[in-house]
C-alpha cells in the first residue's frame, strides 16, 4: 500500500488559515456537530459521542456517530478532506471543521483516522499534519474500507462513523510509520492505549446544551443524543422564562436585508413591511411591497423588573443570539438603559455559501462571527423602544403589583401578631381604616418609606 508521501498534500496557505482560527475544544466540538447534525435530523436512533483523552502529554479526540448518514460517496469524502474543495454552507464548515483539532496544539504532529460503514458506503481516510506552524503540511489519502488490510472490529462500526485524532510533540515523529497501513495501525493502537478522559468543562456542557437545544429536544421519536466525555447532554433553552416572577413579553417578526444595506421588518402574520431604522426601530412611514433579499426571523423575549429591584442583570440575559438551521452559532451582548431581562434570537432557515448579506460578518470559525454595526444599531433601537414601551416608569401591571406587595409586607409585619394578619389585614397610614391585601393603595412619601393607604382620606 502507498506511503503518505505519494498522496494528496494541502497547500501551506490554507493550513495557516485554519491554524489562525485558534479553535478551542468547544469550537472543535461545534465544528464537528455542525457538519453532521443537519444530515441526521430524522434518524431516530442517532447518537454522537465526543471524547477527549490524555496520557503523558499525548492526546486523543474521538468522535463517533451511531445510526449515521455519513458521506454519500468516496468522492464527497475526498473533497471534504481536500479543504479547498469542501462544501461550506449553513452551519456546515466541512474541511475547515474536520481539521480544526490541529489548532489546539499547533506545534504537535497529528494523525487522523476516519472510518465509515453506513448504508451510503464503507470508506476510510488517513491524514497526517507535520506540526510545523511555520511551514505546515498535511498529507491525506482516502479509499474504500475493503481495501484496508487492517480494520479492527472496534473501528469498523455497524452503520456509523468514527474519527480519531492523535496529537503528540514533534519528538514522537520517529514512532509514526510512513505507510498508510502503518498509520492506521498506529492510531488504532494509540486509541486503545490512551483512555483517560480529560477533565469535564462545565462551559462546554452548557454551550452544547444551548447551541443544539432544538436537536436535543425534538418531539416524537427523533430526539437525538449527544454525549460528552461519557455524560449525556441536556438541552438548555435560551428562550426559557428568565429568573423573575414577572410575566414575560414576546414579539415575533420577519426581516429582509437587501444588498443596499437596508433592512425591512414586519410583525409575523402582518402583510405590511416597514423600514428598520436607527432611531425608532420600525418606521412609521407607509408600508411597502415585499423587498428582495436575505430573509430572517426575529424573536424578542423580555421581562420587566420594577425600578427599585435590586436583582442584578446578568449580561448573558441581554444578548442577541444568531441561529442557523436549528443551531445557535453565536451570541452577542448589546447595551440597554432600562432594567429589563431580554433575549433576542435572529434565525436564518437557509444560508448558502455563508451568504448572510448585511446582517453578519461571518468568520470561518462561525462561533466568532459578529453582527454588522449597521444592523446591530437598528436592531438595538427596535429592542429598546419595544421594551421601554412596557417598562416606562415601572408602570406595567406586574411591576405595580410587585411593588404593592413589597410595601404591604414591610408595613403590616411591624404590627401583626399572627402570620394571617401579615397576609390579610392592615391599617391606612393616615386614617387607620382597616384594609385588606386586596383593596389597599400605596402612599408615596418624600424622603420616607412608602406606606399603605385607603386611597380616599387626606
Amino acid at each position: 500500500m502507498a506511503c503518505m508521501g505519494e498522496v494528496m498534500t494541502s497547500s501551506s496557505g490554507i493550513i495557516k488559515n485554519i491554524l489562525s482560527y485558534n479553535y478551542s475544544e468547544k469550537d472543535v466540538i461545534k465544528e464537528y456537530l455542525n457538519n453532521v447534525l443537519p444530515k441526521n435530523k430524522k434518524n431516530s436512533r442517532y447518537e454522537v459521542n465526543l471524547n477527549f483523552f490524555e496520557k503523558g502529554g499525548e492526546y486523543i479526540f474521538d468522535f463517533t456517530e451511531s445510526a449515521a448518514v455519513g458521506f454519500d460517496s468516496l468522492l464527497q469524502l475526498e473533497k471534504a478532506y481536500t479543504i479547498a474543495e469542501s462544501d461550506r454552507s449553513g452551519t456546515n464548515n466541512m474541511g475547515f471543521g474536520i481539521y480544526s483539532p490541529i489548532t489546539i496544539h499547533k506545534d504537535y504532529l497529528s494523525v487522523n483516522l476516519f472510518i465509515q460503514d453506513t448504508d451510503n458506503g464503507a470508506y476510510y481516510s488517513i491524514s497526517f499534519y507535520n506540526g510545523d506552524a511555520v511551514n505546515p503540511k498535511i498529507t491525506t489519502h482516502q479509499g474504500n474500507l475493503e481495501d484496508l488490510e487492517f480494520a479492527a472490529e472496534f473501528v469498523t462500526l455497524s452503520n456509523g462513523t468514527r474519527s480519531i485524532w492523535f496529537s503528540a510533540p514533534a519528538s514522537k515523529s520517529t514512532e509514526i510509520p510512513t505507510s498508510i497501513q502503518g498509520m492506521v495501525k498506529f492510531v488504532v493502537h494509540k486509541s486503545s492505549e490512551i483512555t483517560t478522559h480529560t477533565p469535564d468543562k462545565t462551559d462546554i456542557k452548557k454551550s452544547i446544551g444551548e447551541s443544539y437545544f432544538d436537536y436535543l429536544n425534538q418531539v416524537g421519536d427523533h430526539k437525538l443524543v449527544i454525549n460528552y466525555n461519557g455524560n449525556q447532554i441536556e438541552g438548555v433553552d435560551i428562550l426559557a422564562k428568565p429568573s423573575s416572577n414577572l410575566t414575560p413579553h414576546k414579539k415575533e417578526y420577519e426581516l429582509i436585508g437587501d444588498p443596499n444595506s437596508d433592512f425591512y421588518i414586519k410583525e409575523s402574520g402582518s402583510p405590511e413591511w416597514h423600514k428598520l431604522t436607527k432611531t425608532r426601530g420600525i418606521s412609521e412611514a407607509k408600508s411597502i411591497t415585499e423587498p428582495v433579499g436575505q430573509k430572517a426571523l426575529l424573536t424578542i423575549l423580555w421581562t420587566d423588573l420594577v425600578p427599585e429591584s435590586t436583582e442584578t442583570i446578568d449580561t448573558s440575559l441581554r444578548k442577541i443570539f444568531v441561529k442557523v438551521d436549528g443551531t445557535y452559532i453565536f451570541g452577542e451582548e448589546y447595551k440597554a438603559s432600562c432594567n429589563c431581562l431580554t433575549r433576542v434570537v435572529l434565525e436564518f432557515e437557509c444560508v448558502n455559501d455563508n451568504n448572510f448579506d448585511n446582517y453578519i460578518r461571518p468568520d470561518a470559525n462561525k462561533s466568532r462571527s459578529t453582527l454588522t454595526d449597521e444592523f446591530k444599531h437598528r436592531l438595538t433601537s427596535l429592542i429598546k423602544n419595544m421594551t421601554q414601551s412596557t417598562h416606562t416608569k415601572g408602570h406595567t401591571k406586574e411591576a405595580e403589583n410587585a411593588e404593592k406587595f413589597r410595601v404591604w409586607g414591610e408595613m403590616c409585619a411591624k404590627e401583626a401578631k399572627t402570620d394571617f394578619e401579615v397576609c390579610g389585614r392592615g391599617k391606612c397610614e393616615l386614617c387607620q381604616k382597616d384594609l385588606t391585601v386586596f383593596d389597599f393603595k400605596i402612599k408615596k412619601r418624600r424622603g420616607l418609606p412608602h406606606a399603605i393607604w385607603c386611597g380616599t382620606c387626606k
